[in-house]
């Protein structure tokens, strides 16, 4: 996911809203230098998550080990302690899915779940770095979208390489 991109579902999610699985502190990521992460953080509200991703934008940071590294809308993002790489179980995609989870089934936007499961499927390429309860949560999220007739073409796309591999 990119930084922009993170921007624009921030932006359309109520500001007030505390995320029981959130993210502040942004910093250059470990693992890729020229990359933006933010240190997992429990009950964060929406609003400050939009902020500190608001102000990575264009910002410089100072690499792990040194060098200097602009930020844009492009740049991807990670959820990460400084010094760290990625933690598999915050990954930016969990975080917006489990918003919308923790919502009625009914009040979720089909177009907004579909477009994160199939970020989420481009992004991890499926669901084995992920913990039990996420993955029920996304069976139900795809069951949903199934009933709806909605296509998701990265999710049968990563089900058919599944296949494949036998």
């Amino acid at each position: 996911m990119t930084l922009g991109k993170l921007i624009s579902i921030l932006k359309v999610m109520d500001p007030n809203e505390v995320m029981p699985n959130g993210f502040n502190n942004p910093h250059s990521y470990r693992g890729y230098y020229e990359q933006l992460a933010f240190e997992p953080a429990m009950n964060v509200k929406v609003r400050d998550m939009l902020k500190d991703a608001e102000d990575s934008l264009g910002k410089t940071f100072t690499g792990y080990k040194g060098g200097q590294f602009k930020m844009e809308s492009y740049t991807d993002i990670w959820i990460a302690n400084y010094g760290s790489t990625v933690d598999e179980d915050h990954s930016p995609s969990e975080i917006e899915l489990m918003h919308y989870f923790n919502k009625n089934a009914d009040d979720v936007s089909v177009k907004a779940l579909k477009d994160l499961v199939e970020a989420f499927y481009r992004h991890t390429g499926g669901l084995p770095k992920t913990s039990v309860t996420f993955k029920m949560k996304m069976i139900q999220a795809l069951d949903l979208l199934k009933a709806k007739q909605v296509e998701l073409p990265a999710y049968e796309k990563f089900r058919a390489n599944k296949e494949k591999a036998g």
